[in-house]
């Protein structure tokens, strides 16, 4: 049975005290945990756009080395074409000589020699277009090659990419120091709550007995000192008379 209460205003302003600390460290905690989980899929999303890009730039890569590929092959069909169309005219430039001379041995018409000089002129402008065809294919190759080390030196840069992962790697550090510190100040701030707690409950003075108060010693408000009494209280169970016999 409670017969006295100490004053607690004291305890009560360092439990308030204590409580809001606690609540204060249970939301530092919960940013530090947000700020991990935002970090995390930073990352997560960096890792992803780094092997996007590299297989982006890997396909740019095998594209332009296809289309070297490709323009070195029609390079080496121009130059097939060209070296076909002059063996043709070598070929004709002989037989309007020989036909040159049979006329002029009268064996055969002019009109044989001026085929023979038609088909010269038409092969010589054949290998003119043949000559033009190899041109705009070694261009062509050029432009596949400059492609190719464009899409080799420009296309993917892993530097940047890693910069920004180490960046992130240190704030997910610092979050999870955050979230520590955080987590040490929440068993912090409990303990010291329930330690003042505990000092209320021994701000309520308990009878060792049950019974009756009989006499108030001390006052409300009343400073005391340790051993004081405070109240006085008879124990109904054990009750004695004492009495004079004549």
């Amino acid at each position: 049975q409670v017969i006295a209460k100490l004053d607690d205003d004291e305890l009560q302003a360092q439990l308030r005290g204590a409580e809001a600390k606690l609540q204060s460290a249970r939301q530092e905690a919960n940013q530090a945990r947000l700020q991990i989980d935002a970090v995390r899929s930073q990352m997560r999303e960096v890792r992803l756009s780094r092997q996007q890009a590299e297989q982006q730039a890997q396909g740019r890569i095998e594209e332009a080395q296809a289309n070297l590929s490709s323009a070195l092959a029609k390079l080496e069909e121009a130059k097939a074409q060209k070296q076909e169309t002059q063996a043709q005219l070598r070929l004709a430039k002989v037989d309007r000589d020989r036909y040159k001379n049979l006329v002029e041995q009268g064996v055969v018409p002019q009109q044989q020699f001026d085929q023979a000089q038609t088909e010269v002129e038409t092969t010589e402008a054949a290998l003119q277009a043949r000559q033009a065809a190899v041109n705009a294919a070694q261009r062509q190759v050029n432009v596949a090659r400059g492609s190719l080390r464009q899409a080799q030196t420009t296309s993917f840069n892993p530097e940047i990419r890693t910069a920004k992962l180490e960046g992130l790697q240190k704030q997910l550090e610092q979050a999870r120091s955050q979230l520590s510190a955080a987590q040490s100040n929440i068993a912090s701030a409990q303990a010291t709550k329930e330690e003042i707690k505990a000092r209320l409950d021994d701000l309520d003075i308990v009878s060792p007995i049950d019974g009756v108060v009989l006499d108030r010693i001390a006052e409300p408000g009343e400073v005391l000192s340790a051993g004081k009494i405070i109240v006085s209280v008879l124990d109904l169970d054990d009750v004695y008379l004492r009495g004079y016999i004549r």
